[in-house]
């Protein structure tokens, strides 16, 4: 298993850094955000890919899918973590 960050997994997707993180962040594409950076694995990039093929394709031709791949493994590289917004206190 190799890691990426946001540039390099976006290359490999063939899509802009901005894109590649909306779709991170709506858990479209699996990947976690370490702090400020984003991390990506290779194989779930390429299970991502190859599931739009299938999918995109099926709907080209008007088929449906029986089912979709088995999910990824929970690992610390597919989960990501949501922080609350925090308001600050009135001033006085």
């Amino acid at each position: 298993m190799k890691t990426l960050n946001l540039e390099t997994a976006a290359a490999f997707l063939f899509v802009s850094e901005y894109t590649l993180q909306e779709l991170a962040a709506s858990g479209t594409v699996p990947g976690a955000k370490i702090g400020k950076c984003w991390v990506f694995t290779d194989e779930d990039l390429e299970t991502y890919v190859r599931d739009e093929v299938r999918r995109q394709t099926a709907e080209r031709r008007g088929v449906k899918l029986s089912a979709p791949s088995p999910a990824p493994i929970p690992t610390a590289f597919t989960r990501s973590v949501r922080r609350k917004a925090m308001t600050p206190p009135p001033l006085r």
